[in-house]
């Protein structure tokens, strides 16, 4: 969220491609089904960022392939969590923006 990117439910199996550092204002997230397969090549030496966490210098047309991963994983979640719950705690929707925490 920091990026500005949307939010997107867990289980919409979906990637996000987020412009870091864009001073333009037509860059937006863009929000694709998994079942895409993306190739890039950034025409100058660029900086790869998965998930907030990995970063991998990439350079200059290089190429750059993105697909699902035919492995899994399962997580495990309490029954208890309400998604949409924990996001209007979080994120104060419908709270007056004059209410302090």
């Amino acid at each position: 969220m920091s990026a500005h990117g949307p939010i997107v439910h867990a289980l919409s199996q979906s990637y996000i491609l987020t412009p870091l550092c864009d001073f333009s204002l037509t860059q937006r997230p863009l929000v694709l089904g998994a079942e895409f397969c993306l190739n890039f090549c950034a025409h100058e030496d660029a900086l790869v960022v998965i998930d907030g966490q990995a970063t991998y210098d990439l350079k200059a047309n290089q190429p750059l392939y993105i697909q699902k991963s035919p492995t899994t994983t399962k997580l495990l979640q309490k029954n208890s969590r309400d998604y949409f719950k924990v996001l209007k705690e979080k994120l104060l929707w419908g709270e007056s923006p004059s209410k302090k925490r």
